[in-house]
């Protein structure tokens, strides 16, 4: 081997080394950016995981809550519904059975008519009061008219008595929460409705 073989030899081996180098710190800086790159997704799939159950745990609290809710509602309304049966209840232990006295059933029917000529009366208060006024009127309106025609009414609930006996009539219509004339275009309302 020659001198300049050997020294072309020297070159390479100088050449292969630089390359060894370079390329081991090519791979040692590629290596960092992937473990860069790994650490930051790991640190976003965290923060998705905390953002998600805190969502989990809002969700969860905001339900719990609707729950409760709800559950008063449905108590409320069962309470009511209770009472309702239990009022049923009463007024059919009141009622007349067949082998009561015909004295019993004739004060029923005493009774019956006395309600029937007071719903009578307040129908013909409505009527005279929406013939006078031209116009329609609240269900206080009439209430207050009856109380001061000083009606003897057999009810505390003077306006669910007047309600009924103007619904059970057949001669009026509710629009906008005011009683007219059935059959009557609402005044002000073209369309009747």
């Amino acid at each position: 081997m020659s001198v300049s073989e050997v020294r072309r030899l020297s070159v390479l081996q100088i050449d292969a080394d630089e390359l060894m180098s370079s390329s081991r710190v090519f791979l040692e800086d590629t290596l960092r950016q992937c473990e860069s790159k790994l650490a930051e997704q790991e640190a976003v799939l965290a923060s998705f995981i905390r953002d998600k159950e805190r969502q989990i745990e809002a969700y969860r609290a905001a339900t719990v809550a609707e729950i409760e809710r709800f559950r008063r509602v449905v108590e409320a309304e069962t309470a009511a519904t209770k009472a309702v049966v239990d009022a049923i209840r009463q007024q059919i232990k009141r009622q007349p059975h067949i082998d009561e006295p015909a004295s019993f059933h004739q004060e029923t029917l005493s009774s019956n008519r006395q309600t029937s000529s007071r719903s009578q009366l307040i129908v013909q208060l409505a009527t005279a009061m929406l013939e006078q006024g031209r116009r329609p009127v609240r269900r206080q309106e009439i209430v207050e008219r009856v109380f001061a025609c000083d009606v003897d009414l057999p009810s505390t609930d003077i306006e669910g008595l007047v309600s009924k006996a103007l619904a059970r009539s057949g001669k009026f219509q509710v629009v906008k929460r005011r009683y007219w004339f059935a059959g009557e275009p609402f005044p002000g309302d073209e369309a009747g409705t």
